[in-house]
């Protein structure tokens, strides 16, 4: 089956600085082997009505903070699609 894809942007609140969001992801050692992390960028997938693969990355800056999302599953309905969002929101 081939996989489908989702892509969005995420607009937190300023200032957000998205490598201190990834420095502490990285240190917090009960959940660390579980994400990817280069320079900008989160990768890691997650349980929801299905898999879902998901890859993060700032676009923006400090005082204008954007998120560009993908996210990758072999099913992803509007439903399964704000959940994830929702996670992500919640890293």
């Amino acid at each position: 089956m081939k996989l489908q894809t989702n892509e969005g942007k995420l607009y937190p609140e300023d200032p957000f600085d998205f490598k201190q969001s990834l420095n502490f992801i990285d240190k917090f050692f009960p959940s660390s082997h579980n994400f990817v992390i280069l320079e900008n960028q989160l990768k890691t997938a997650v349980q929801i009505d299905n898999t879902v693969g998901f890859k993060v990355e700032s676009t923006g800056t400090v005082e204008d903070p954007v998120l560009h999302y993908q996210l990758f599953s072999e099913q992803l309905d509007k439903n399964t699609v704000d959940k994830v969002i929702d996670r992500i929101t919640f890293f």
